[in-house]
Parts: C-alpha cells; sequence; structure tokens
C-alpha cells in the first residue's frame, strides 16, 4: 500500500483502507476502562508500539507548552517530527503547528511563517484551511502587524461566514488599526519649526537670565549699561580674580551714597521707557499677526495626507462597528440553542459589544441601518447548515477559491453599501464618530 492515495485532489491515510477485525464468538469479556493517574506519561518511558511512543512524546511537549516552557516543548515536538511516518499525515500537521506555536512565543517568526506557509500548501479541506489561518493569525498578532492580522481574519470569515468570533477578533483588528493611522510620523517640515520654536524660547531665556537673573542691575557697572557682549565680558573678567578686599573697596562707594544718586545710576537701567521696553522684548514676544500665522500654518492647515488618514480612521471604525453588530446579531441567534457556560459566554460578549457601541456615538436610525445591512444573509435555516456542515475536502486550487483573494474583495463584499451609503464620511453629518 502506498503512503497515501489521493482521489480527485483528496489524500486519504492507509488506516482507512485496513480491514476490519474479525469480532470471535461467544460471550465478550467484561470492560474495564483504563485509568490514567495525572502526568501518567512520564512514568511510561519505553514503548514496543512506535505510535504509542511517539504519542507519549507528544503528551510530554503539551505539558510544557501549557507550562509555558516552549524550549522543552520544541524539543520535544522536533524530536517526533524526525521520527514519524509520513503516512501519519494527522499528527504530522499537528505536531508542525506546535512547533510554530513553540517559535512565535520564542521570537522566531520567520521559522514560523515558513512551517505556515508549508501546511497551507498542503492542506486538503476546509479544516486544514482553517487551521492555518488560525496560525497565521497568531503568528502575525505577535508581531503586532494589524494589516496582516485583518487579512487572516477575513479570509477564515470568507470560509466561515456565520462564526461570530472571528467578526468579534475583526471588530477588534478594526480598532486596533485606528490608533496606527492616528498618530502618523512627524514631517521633517514639522520637526524643524519645533526645532526652531526650542531655540527662540532658550534664546529668550537667555536673555532675560543674562539681563534680568544672572546680574541684577545693582551690581552692574555703570559703563556697562548699552555696552555689546565683547565688552563686558572683557570688563567682568578682572572683577573675577580681584581680591575681596579690592572688590570690599570697589563696592563702598556705592554702598555710602544716596538714594537719589543710587536711582540716578539706575536710570539707564531701569528708567527705560515702556517703548524701550517693548523692542529689547520684541525678538522673543512681540512678533507680528502675519508672522505667528506663518509659524502655526503647518498645525492648523490641514494636508491632503492627514485629511486622507482621517477618513481611513473614520472608514476603520465603521468597519468595526459594523463587524460587532454581526457579531451581536449571530449571538443572539445562536442564544436559544445554548446552556451553561457556552450560554453565559454569549450573553457576557453581548453585553460587552453593547458598552462598545456606546463608543461610537451613532445615531440610533443609523445603528438599526447597519443592523439591517450586515444581518441581511443570517436566516436560522443558513446557520444551522454552517453548524453541521461538511468538511469540504479538495485540493489546494479549489481551497484557494474558496477565501478571498485581497482585502479590497472582502471589503467590497460586506461593506460596500455602507461607505456608498455614507461617502463621503468627512461631509456626512450622521457619522460624527467620537475619536475617544
Amino acid at each position: 500500500m502506498e503512503a497515501g492515495f489521493c482521489w480527485f485532489g483528496g489524500e486519504f491515510e492507509d488506516s482507512v483502507f485496513e480491514e476490519r477485525r474479525e469480532r470471535r464468538p461467544g460471550p465478550s469479556g467484561s470492560y474495564r476502562a483504563k485509568r490514567c493517574e495525572p502526568q501518567w506519561f512520564y512514568e511510561e518511558t519505553e514503548s514496543n508500539d512506535d505510535v504509542e511512543a511517539l504519542t507519549i512524546k507528544k503528551f510530554k511537549g503539551d505539558l510544557a507548552y501549557r507550562r509555558q516552557e516552549y524550549q522543552k516543548a520544541l524539543q520535544e515536538y522536533s524530536s517526533i517530527s524526525e521520527k514519524l511516518s509520513p503516512a501519519n499525515l494527522a499528527m504530522k500537521r499537528d505536531v508542525q503547528e506546535s512547533q510554530a506555536r513553540c517559535l512565535v512565543h520564542l521570537g522566531r517568526h520567520a521559522e514560523a511563517l515558513e512551517i505556515a506557509t508549508d501546511l497551507e500548501n498542503k492542506a486538503t479541506n476546509t479544516d486544514h484551511l482553517t487551521t492555518v489561518l488560525n496560525l497565521q493569525f497568531a503568528i502575525c498578532s505577535s508581531l503586532q502587524n494589524v494589516e496582516k492580522s485583518i487579512v487572516c481574519l477575513q479570509k477564515l470569515i470568507s470560509l466561515h461566514p456565520f462564526n461570530p468570533w472571528n467578526w468579534a477578533r475583526l471588530a477588534e483588528a478594526y480598532l486596533n488599526l485606528g490608533p496606527a493611522l492616528s498618530a502618523p510620523a512627524t514631517s521633517p517640515h514639522k520637526q524643524n519649526s519645533f526645532t526652531s520654536s526650542d531655540k527662540a524660547v532658550k534664546s529668550s531665556f537667555s536673555h532675560a537670565g543674562r539681563d534680568c537673573l544672572l546680574c541684577p542691575p545693582e551690581t552692574l557697572p555703570v559703563c556697562s549699561v548699552g555696552a555689546g557682549g565683547g565688552d563686558k565680558q572683557n570688563e567682568q573678567a578682572p572683577a573675577d580674580v580681584r581680591s575681596p578686599a579690592d572688590r570690599r573697596t570697589e563696592r563702598a562707594p556705592a554702598d555710602v551714597r544716596s538714594p537719589a544718586d543710587r536711582r540716578n545710576e539706575r536710570g539707564p537701567a531701569d528708567d527705560q521707557s515702556p517703548a524701550d521696553r517693548r523692542t529689547e522684548r520684541a525678538p522673543a514676544d512681540v512678533r507680528s499677526p502675519a508672522d505667528r500665522r506663518t509659524e502655526r500654518a503647518p498645525a492648523d492647515v490641514q494636508t491632503p495626507a492627514a485629511e486622507q488618514r482621517e477618513a481611513a480612521l473614520l472608514g476603520a471604525r465603521t468597519k468595526a462597528c459594523a463587524s460587532l453588530i454581526r457579531t451581536r446579531l449571530l449571538l443572539q441567534l445562536t442564544q436559544s440553542q445554548q446552556t451553561s457556560f457556552a450560554l453565559e459566554r454569549n450573553l457576557r460578549t453581548q453585553q460587552e459589544i453593547e458598552d462598545k457601541m456606546k463608543g461610537f456615538s451613532f445615531k440610533e436610525d443609523t445603528l438599526l441601518w447597519l443592523a439591517e445591512v450586515m444581518g441581511e444573509d443570517i436566516v436560522p435555516e443558513k446557520l444551522k447548515d454552517e453548524v453541521h456542515a461538511e468538511v469540504k475536502c479538495v485540493g489546494s486550487a479549489a481551497l484557494t477559491a474558496l477565501v478571498i483573494a485581497s482585502s479590497k474583495e472582502f471589503e467590497d463584499k460586506w461593506f460596500r453599501k455602507i461607505k456608498d451609503h455614507f461617502s463621503p464620511f468627512e461631509n456626512h453629518k450622521e457619522i460624527q464618530i467620537s475619536a475617544s
């Protein structure tokens, strides 16, 4: 028997064609269920059955992964992969996926993507492809690549359009796309303007410090007033190297003079006219309105790129809102069929969606219209078919045709009517979405 048998693009394991065991006549012996203690597989060190031995190693790898010992788990999975028979396709795919998830946690994303690509190329049914797309989404999420994460979710939804959890994750991804759009990189022009502004502020403070803070008017020599910066430096140098007695001798005449004499001496520095003082502060404080408008122009005038970012941000938030609405519709439809913890999770998620919807600031009639659009294809019969749908075993080419080819194709299918209704976003009054 060959390693596998292919029929119209499908692959089957050898076990499918094995003959069934014949039942022996007579009464059957009493059945005793095998009881396994916790971590029983650590006690099983050797086994004559190769498949059982590999299964034990797989359990050890799974436990290490559960304990977040990813390097140890990867070693267990790698040792299994080397010994697996090519005919054991199911376990081989399981081990490869486990290896990829360990590599993601270890930061080796390139190797994980290689394994995911290999699994995608070998997928022969919708279950295989669903597993691969979930793996690719986990890798892209770990890389914080929101755009590729969105594409993975869109492909998953194209396979399973009635799965509410994929729609919920898509809404979350669109919301995560918002901060990246609303925080563009600072342009060189803005950086220069900020630098120039900082220099002007520093210059203003240094000017004030030299004239007002560091050198009080009382200690400035009379001849230094109105002198150039170089002359003042030359005059201050001898004052730094003189003895304390010389400095006291020089200060004495200033200390015994009458208040009138001291006011006259301070006159050039203190009795400046208001016009002179304004002129002195002009470089830092007094600018014409035209100059201030020119400096504020990059911040006040919205560029086309900024307008495009704003439109993209509004579009992402609108698609997130629409995805949340569809999630709630699907959860409401399955609510009657659920009990226990599944029902609790359903109701809790609906409440979380309700809380998030308040942050979009849509009008009530707009939300009702969005619910009508996103629920056009939701009917109980279709949902029942989705839940009980058989796995489609087709070739790789046929699988590729089942998923969308691009993000644009997906958004045209699901959001085109919404986009046309609200276009252009910036001119529609009903869709004023809060930035919070």
